[in-house]
């Protein structure tokens, strides 16, 4: 028997800055950054393999290029 696993990680509302490599690898997949970040580290989502859903208005200040490159994330 196949279990499906989902991580789901709601980041909170007093959280500005995601730091560099924060998730780096994990097994997230699904992640909801409220509009209170206003920078997202670099690799923040590398190697995020399983991350499908990402929510998050992309007006993001420091966004660095590799959150850009999703799916894969890197």
């Amino acid at each position: 028997i196949s279990k499906i696993i989902q991580y789901e990680i709601t980041i909170p509302n007093t959280v500005t800055t995601i730091s560099d490599y924060a998730f780096s690898r994990s097994k997230i997949t699904n992640i909801n950054i409220p509009d209170s970040v206003t920078t997202i580290g670099e690799s923040a989502f590398r190697g995020c393999e399983k991350l499908e859903v990402f929510l998050k208005d992309l007006t993001v200040q420091n966004a660095p290029a590799v959150i850009m490159t999703w799916p894969g994330i890197g």
